[in-house]
């Protein structure tokens, strides 16, 4: 198992970490993409559909390895491919809060 990147908890992220969401986002479709807004902070970001997809799938508790087989499924992206950008967008996401291990 090859840590794929570092995360802002200090941990690695592996193809058996298994993310989910962090509680409190809601989303809304805004012109070509979906904002998700955190109700606490106020703070927003701003997806693309491919990260949208990810996103949605975390709607359920995923690794990268599960995450990459759904998406390769769906998507015509080289696995190799997929599973680098899906690492670094996961690793993007646990640093500013929006998921997190689950444990």
């Amino acid at each position: 198992m090859t840590p794929r990147a570092f995360t802002s908890d200090g941990s690695f992220l592996t193809d058996s970490t298994i993310w989910q969401r962090t509680d409190g986002f809601v989303s809304a479709p805004v012109g070509e993409g979906t904002v998700i807004l955190h109700l606490e902070s106020g703070r927003y970001y701003s997806f693309d559909d491919s990260a949208l997809a990810i996103w949605e799938l975390l709607e359920a508790p995923q690794s990268l390895s599960e995450l990459v087989d759904r998406l390769t499924g769906t998507y015509d992206v080289r696995p190799e491919d997929c599973e680098s950008d899906t690492a670094k967008f996961l690793a993007e996401l646990a640093s500013k809060g929006l998921i997190h291990t689950a444990t």
